[in-house]
């Protein structure tokens, strides 16, 4: 009985263009489905005057804003990226309005005072 070759082996002896094109098609849409899935994976908040929402795996868990005592965002990574730009002077300060409103978006204002920011959540 003889050996039958692996599909690497029968990939490796076709010598042609269209080999190519269907390996980067099959490697194109694995990465698609790879990608979805991560995406699928990821914790999704969203923060409002009256609740914060986490998504996750298509399961979505509502905590009332009374229940919540702090929150930590990544806003806090636009703070610093902000304090840095604020840095720069007259250099950075269309970046650094940008960044306000970044942070202003979900619901947040910041105050400049000698070079320091100061933060509060938006009353309305």
């Amino acid at each position: 009985m003889g050996a039958v070759p692996g599909p690497l082996e029968l990939i490796a002896k076709a010598d042609s263009w269209w080999v190519v094109a269907l390996l980067t098609a099959i490697g194109v849409v694995a990465s698609v489905f790879l990608a979805a899935a991560a995406l699928e994976d990821t914790l999704k908040v969203t923060m409002t005057n009256t609740e914060v929402e986490f998504l996750k795996n298509q399961k979505t868990t509502r905590v009332p804003r009374n229940h919540v005592a702090v929150a930590f965002l990544d806003g806090n990574a636009v703070l610093k990226a902000r304090s840095k730009v604020f840095a720069l002077g007259d250099e950075g300060k269309h970046d650094v309005r940008e960044l306000r409103e970044e942070v202003a978006k979900p619901g947040y204002t910041v105050r400049d005072e000698d070079k320091r920011q100061y933060w509060r959540p938006t009353t309305h």
